[in-house]
């Protein structure tokens, strides 16, 4: 297992849109954490990543943080798999949830439905890239060409220009394959500097 910061949230995966929430766990942080390990082992998961924005080795909980989304990484039967959870105050609680959604993943497998399992993973995949990834035959481009905006773009210019390339680049809007994430990895991109 290897922890990854800051958070590296799964390109294309979308975000908790409301008020962060109080779970209702009545775990503590390190037994949450035990369990989504235990919980990915018994799923055969391997090359297990953490990724949150508490910093590594910290001690401290530091859990009510802006951001407390965590995206957990593993692969399995030879595929990439991404879960991601931002529903949460916690990131021990967020934490918690993938393993909750792991342990449901596996009581799928063990009564018999385990094609399921295996066709529900295919939603999952996904491992972000530390670099914006160009279309096919494509070199790689600046956050600010991609979006077609000046490097010191304001905040709402390069928020409605996303918006309006995200839509062009979208497949259902007769975007070409790969268009859609280079424009989402460079708005991600941007809102990390």
């Amino acid at each position: 297992m290897a922890d990854a910061y800051p958070l590296q949230w799964a390109v294309g995966r979308p975000r908790w849109k409301g008020s962060r929430q109080q779970s209702q766990f009545k775990m503590d942080a390190r037994a949450m954490q035990h369990h989504l390990f235990e919980e990915l082992e018994r799923l055969g998961a391997t090359d297990v990543v953490v990724s949150s924005n508490k910093k590594p080795y910290s001690r401290s909980e530091a859990e009510y943080l802006d951001d407390p989304g965590v995206a957990v990484y593993f692969k399995r039967k030879g595929s990439e798999i991404a879960i991601c959870c931002d529903k949460y105050a916690k990131i021990s609680d967020n934490l918690h949830a993938i393993g909750l959604a792991v342990q449901a993943f596996r009581s799928l497998e063990r009564h018999g439905t385990g094609e399921m399992v295996d066709a529900a993973f295919t939603g999952f995949k996904a491992l972000p890239e530390s670099i914006i990834t160009p279309p096919p035959n494509r070199e790689p481009r600046q956050w600010y060409e991609v979006l077609g905006v000046k490097p010191d773009a304001s905040p709402q210019e390069v928020k409605q220009a996303y918006r309006d390339h995200r839509y062009l680049a979208h497949p259902d809007n007769g975007g070409k394959p790969g268009e859609f994430e280079e424009v989402q990895q460079a708005y991600d991109f941007w809102r990390k500097i």
